[in-house]
């Protein structure tokens, strides 16, 4: 299997046990097996778009930290609370 794809697993797992996620309240959330959650992180298999675009949304983690080794790990936040808290910082 693709080295990357073990890595992306990796940053899956990281994420999922920072938001203190077993792989089963993660598999019920995306509505899949543990067992596809558990190969996914192991770098098992290949996944859909839709399933990176899931994981996204569960973990809430952006696609380029997922898919990239170079990204630092940010959460998403959403455009109204950028707006918010810029809301804050101007004079």
């Amino acid at each position: 299997m693709d080295p990357r794809i073990k890595d992306i697993g990796k940053r899956i797992k990281q994420a999922r046990k920072e938001h203190s996620l077993s792989q089963a309240d993660l598999a019920d959330k995306m509505n899949v097996s543990t067992s596809y959650i558990s190969d996914i992180e192991n770098g098992k298999i290949n996944f859909s778009l839709d399933t990176i675009m899931r994981l996204t949304e569960s973990l809430q983690i952006s696609a380029d930290w997922l898919l990239q080794t170079d990204t630092p790990y940010v959460k998403n936040i959403h455009a109204a609370e950028i707006d918010n808290l810029l809301s804050d910082c101007t004079s």
